[in-house]
């Protein structure tokens, strides 16, 4: 599942995808632990309509990307046609962009890393891309900024992942749990650590 060549293939075959849940689901968690105002990024956004359906929802300022081309093309298409039921102001944007390599965004710069799946994807792969996306993600956090993690696995699975193999230290603050029918799954809080 951390294959590019993976997400390219299954995302040809596929129009929208909603990981895990959807955005009715993931309102509740993102309004306590979220203001509507915050920088917000949400890697590996695959073909969801999370981004468009919280900026609709008020969120102002969103940029989910994906390194896979085709649900770039899908997601900005879409928000050509969507674009007049967005609110005024609202700073939505689509774009190819790598998770271990976002050399686009400033230092502390960013409220909420918004993780949908994303790591349950990259702990399949290489220890090292694991490490370089948390030290981005922990990089590009402004000081106190939250990395919210939605996953299919709990804290005890996704600790080492996030805190133990990486040299981003972020403070764990809870778990949520979450339920879609017979499935659950978990809304992690972390926030970056002071240096």
């Amino acid at each position: 599942f951390a294959r590019q060549s993976y997400w390219a293939q299954r995302y040809e075959r596929e129009d929208i995808k909603e990981w895990y849940v959807d955005y009715p689901q993931l309102k509740g968690y993102l309004m306590e632990h979220t203001c509507h105002g915050d920088k917000i990024i949400i890697p590996g956004c695959g073909k969801s309509l999370l981004a468009e359906d919280m900026a609709k929802d008020g969120f102002t300022d969103i940029w989910a990307f994906d390194y896979v081309q085709d649900c770039v093309d899908f997601l900005n298409e879409r928000l050509a046609q969507e674009e007049n039921s967005l609110p005024s102001g609202c700073n939505l944007s689509y774009s190819l962009g790598d998770s271990s390599n976002m050399d686009n965004l400033e230092d502390s710069s960013i409220d909420v890393v918004l993780d949908k799946g994303l790591l349950d994807a990259v702990v399949t792969g290489k220890s090292q891309l694991l490490a370089q996306t948390m030290k981005e993600f922990f990089r590009v956090l402004k000081p106190d900024g939250k990395y919210l993690l939605l996953s299919h696995s709990p804290w005890s699975d996704r600790k080492d992942s996030v805190i133990d193999e990486t040299d981003a230290p972020f403070r764990y603050e809870g778990t949520l749990p979450m339920a879609k029918g017979r499935h659950r799954f978990h809304f992690h809080i972390l926030c970056k650590a002071s240096a």
